[in-house]
């Protein structure tokens, strides 16, 4: 037997410095050729009955039991040049109604094949045949066999997860008929209580022992036990002897394929091979079906999902030649659902509107995954590495579509959902008017006047006094800078513009007041007429302009200089209630004032 011994070395290289997109393990074929390994010893010296064959059939004498002992084997099927560690495991049972059938059954290997193929380590066992078919009470003691031999193919792959590149905590078990009764007892009859009686010291007979009674890798080295239940179940066709097995949220995860049209092993309820009942001696007990079994799981909310068919009879999974193209999608999808994917990632954290002056960003996503698939578009990537959450980039300033997505990996390697961030860069706010050539008098100014947004989103101002000029602390509103709160002469400021989202730019300005000018509105608030003044040194023209909140102008006047000063009337009876502007514009500056029409 050829054994791949997997080093350290040869996880990192399966693990890229730079992430890329694995292949959809588990949910579609990913491999081409596969290693079988045949007669795996799993199980050693197990007692059983001795048999009589009737017509090729193993028929028991429960009062032989431990007079023979056997050995049981498994063949192994992995993905040839799969490095990874920690696989999940598929093991099928055949059918045959506990009197006949071997681990080579034709359908079983490929079954074992085709989920290969799609990343699991599958395995195709033997287990202890023989069964007494006149008392149903005894045939029971044949389905307890194979429940423990199931338990005992799952502690092999337990005790021996390093040796095969398994997941210790991933391990199936399926199978067809009565495989599929194994598989399903061994994950539904999980407690010693849900013994059936006979299975017992039964009216002089041997006791058969615990769940895990019989069979190796009973222990690890230190000592503890080896659990032997399964992690989940597939069965094709099968069956459980009590209902009530099925308990509800806390059982591991089953899916049914089983066809109404099954002569074999009832679709509901009833005594197996029911064609052959009328025999004389014939006494099975009766068992519940697929349809009954969800049924059950329904009502308990136990974890399930149920293939029902109409027209595969028994072999629900083969066709007598090849398997159906469903069995292998469905099962996969089963068990990278409830078992192997990553959880859902929820957004990635991070900006998604990014400052021209700040485009190296770092982003991540809630740390539940094992590798993660981080890819970039607009940008590139400053620090990334697929076992990490999280990621530093720098967007592309000229890009004309940026966004970041990761698909995360379980320690498994199943692929998880996509998720996706878009990315806007934004421009920092210009200033287009210089504010330290700007003399000032005693009024507003508006700073949406000096600055620019270049993708046209509004502006939020913040301006700190640096030097200790200032009259109060407030010395902004909205966009409008209060004068008065400057005193007069020279004062430094600084002025943050924030765009709304993550884009600001600061401007620190010298600014000079001269308060010797001054001007007077009224009234204010006004009703028809407004008179504008203005008192102190200028030169030159005086301009006046009358204007709205969006900037559209009124009136505007331009008045000679006169020795008297400077006095305006403006009738503006026609413009609407509301708040407006005056601006009154000299050699030394400009001045606003706020107004309000009633």
């Amino acid at each position: 037997m050829k054994k791949i011994l997997l080093s350290c070395l040869s996880l990192a290289c399966a693990f890229y410095a730079e992430a890329q997109q694995l292949p959809n393990r588990y949910r579609e074929e990913i491999f081409t050729t596969l290693q079988e390994t045949k007669d795996v010893v799993f199980s050693t010296n197990i007692p059983t009955v001795r048999t009589t064959s009737l017509f090729g059939n193993q028929i028991a004498n429960e009062d032989s039991y431990g007079q023979r002992t056997v050995t049981l084997r498994m063949n192994i099927y992995r993905p040839s040049g799969d490095s990874l560690t920690q696989r999940p495991v598929i093991i099928f049972a055949f059918g045959g109604g506990f009197v006949n059938g071997s681990k080579t059954e034709a359908s079983m290997i490929q079954l074992c094949q085709a989920f290969a193929r799609r990343g699991f380590v599958t395995a195709t066992i033997d287990y202890r045949l023989g069964m007494n078919i006149s008392n149903e009470e005894l045939s029971k003691r044949a389905v307890y066999r194979a429940l423990q031999d199931g338990r005992s193919a799952v502690r092999f792959f337990r005790r021996n997860a390093s040796t095969y590149g398994v997941d210790p905590n991933q391990i199936y078990l399926s199978g067809h008929s009565a495989g599929a009764f194994l598989a399903y007892q061994v994950v539904y009859l999980d407690k010693d209580s849900e013994r059936p009686a006979s299975t017992r010291n039964y009216l002089g007979r041997a006791d058969l022992g615990g769940l895990d009674a019989i069979g190796d890798n009973k222990t690890y080295a230190n000592g503890s036990l080896v659990d032997g239940k399964a992690n989940g179940v597939m069965g094709f066709a099968g069956a459980v002897g009590n209902l009530n097995d099925i308990e509800g949220p806390a059982d591991v995860p089953g899916v049914y394929f089983h066809s109404s049209d099954d002569g074999t092993v009832p679709y509901n309820s009833g005594e197996p091979f029911s064609s052959l009942s009328w025999l004389p001696g014939f006494n099975l007990p009766t068992v519940y079906g697929g349809n009954q079994m969800n049924n059950r799981a329904g009502t308990v909310n136990a974890p399930r999902t149920f293939y029902p068919y109409t027209n595969r009879g028994h072999g629900v999974h083969y066709n007598g030649s090849s398997l159906y193209s469903d069995i292998g999608s469905r099962g996969g999808d089963f068990f990278y659902t409830t078992r192997l994917k990553p959880a859902d990632l929820p957004l990635i954290l991070g900006n998604s509107s990014v400052c021209s002056t700040c485009l190296t960003q770092t982003y991540s996503v809630a740390n539940t995954a094992f590798y993660y698939d981080w890819q970039i578009v607009g940008g590139t990537f400053v620090s990334r590495n697929p076992r990490s959450n999280q990621v530093t980039v720098t967007w592309s300033a000229t890009a004309t579509n940026r966004g970041l997505t990761v698909t995360p990996y379980s320690r498994q390697l199943a692929r998880g959902f996509t998720v996706g961030l878009g990315i806007n860069v934004n421009r920092t706010a210009v200033l287009s008017r210089s504010l330290e050539a700007n003399t000032l008098g005693e009024g507003i100014i508006d700073l949406n006047e000096y600055f620019t947004d270049p993708e046209g989103q509004p502006l939020n101002y913040v301006i700190k006094v640096v030097s200790n000029n200032a009259r109060g602390e407030k010395v902004v509103n909205g966009n409008i800078l209060d004068v008065k709160s400057l005193a007069q002469g020279q004062s430094t400021i600084m002025i943050e513009v924030n765009d709304g989202s993550t884009c600001f730019t600061k401007h620190t300005v010298q600014m000079n007041v001269k308060n010797d000018l001054q001007i007077n509105v009224s009234p204010n608030p006004f009703v028809k007429d407004v008179q504008v003044s203005l008192t102190g040194e200028y030169k030159g023209d005086v301009k006046v302009i009358f204007y709205t909140e969006s900037g559209r102008i009124i009136a505007e006047k331009i008045s000679k200089k006169s020795d008297m000063g400077f006095v305006e009337n403006f009738g503006i009876e026609t413009a609407k209630q509301g708040v407006y502007y005056i601006k009154v514009i000299t050699s030394e500056g400009e001045i606003i004032r706020r107004i309000v029409k009633n």
